[in-house]
């Protein structure tokens, strides 16, 4: 992560104690984010073996329809767990609600070791994804209230990348390790982040959210490298802190007068903001990566391909991955639109391509 956050364009010059922590923070909670990827790169491989006559299941091979199911019922857990832990995160704090985030996955990944028939699948499935809804809204929101100014971009843009990361680790784990072995390689690496996480303080903003000031200063002042309170900061840092407490003490201030309501969303600016960000959100969402993902292996096996199905499922992943990779790179030097305007064509090409090949195969082609 980091040989890629150096060519970013606000990467500093020199890695200091005042940025270690929070490269250190964003390390940690982005662990999180991995196993997510690994749980949605674990259908691909994982679906196809479980349909055949060599399942691991003592129940036998399943059917075709519950195959659908073990991957839909994911996403039902995800829906879930976005709202869940959207709630937690404001009434518990960002740290211990992203703490708790490891335990449903954990959960996941025991049960697919202990799995004797599909039922124990797709709760497992259910709680991936219960886990991964809590990592899309505690994952960036921690980061960014722990990073300065002048980093928080990049570390607020890691999480696509590391799940991406993710899902091509599950492909390869998942296709080439025994059915009950995989799960303990994202076990172990859940272990290691809830050692690593519970040193680190909650965020400063949440703090000051809560009117706990002192705590929120010792908070800043670890994640930038000041933690003995003798030591003074750097001016820049204390008036960093100096304008959150304002921001936090005006929000204190009429509440009632600052309450969100439809006057806000009246403004043309703010309606074309709101269009744009939804037209964006039904985009990724319908972009169709997570079904590709998930059936990839049965697609290139369905199309004859000349690699095995896991490995070109691997190819997939690896090319999501470089994808995420140029569009981190590149997103401050040749623009959101430019990069958004792109890859939404270059998805509506190849939409319309795999659209072709299942209607030839659909008529017998």
């Amino acid at each position: 992560m980091l040989a890629l956050l150096y060519f970013s364009s606000d990467f500093p010059a020199a890695m200091t104690w005042n940025l270690f922590y929070q490269f250190y923070a964003c390390f940690c909670a982005n662990c999180a984010g991995i196993i997510y990827g690994i749980t949605i790169g674990w259908a691909s491989p994982s679906i196809p073996l479980l349909q055949s006559d060599t399942s691991p299941l003592l129940s036998g091979p399943i059917t075709e329809e519950e195959g659908s199911w073990i991957n839909s019922i994911m996403c039902v857990g995800g829906l879930v767990g976005t709202i869940f832990f959207g709630w937690m995160g404001d009434y518990f704090g960002r740290k211990w609600s992203l703490y708790l985030v490891a335990l449903p996955q954990i959960a996941s990944y025991l049960l697919i070791l202990i799995a004797l028939d599909v039922e124990y699948l797709y709760v497992s499935r259910f709680l991936g994804g219960f886990g991964g809804g809590g990592v899309f809204v505690l994952v960036p929101l921690f980061v960014t209230e722990i990073a300065e100014d002048s980093i928080r971009g990049t570390l607020g843009a890691c999480l696509i990348l590391i799940v991406n990361f993710g899902i091509l680790v599950g492909l390869a784990i998942c296709g080439y390790l025994d059915f009950f072995v995989a799960p303990l390689i994202p076990i172990t690496i859940l272990i290691v982040f809830l050692i690593l996480f519970q040193f680190l303080p909650e965020t400063p903003q949440y703090l000051l959210m809560r009117k706990r000031k002192t705590e929120a200063e010792v908070s800043f002042r670890f994640y930038r490298g000041y933690r003995k309170a003798t030591v003074e900061m750097p001016d820049k840092y204390l008036r960093e802190f100096a304008n959150l407490q304002k921001i936090y003490d005006f929000s204190s201030l009429n509440t009632e007068d600052h309450k969100v309501s439809s006057k806000d969303f009246a403004t043309k600016s703010t309606r074309i903001a709101i269009i744009i960000s939804f037209t964006l959100i039904v985009l990724a969402c319908f972009c169709g990566t997570f079904t590709l993902i998930n059936y990839a292996a049965d697609i290139f096996h369905d199309a004859g391909s000349s690699f095995s199905p896991n490995i070109a499922a691997i190819i997939v992943g690896g090319i999501q991955v470089v994808g995420s990779c140029g569009s981190y790179v590149l997103v401050d030097r040749a623009g959101r639109r430019i990069l958004l305007m792109g890859s939404a064509l270059a998805t509506g090409i190849f939409h319309t391509v795999m659209g072709v090949y299942v209607l030839l195969v659909a008529k017998g082609h």
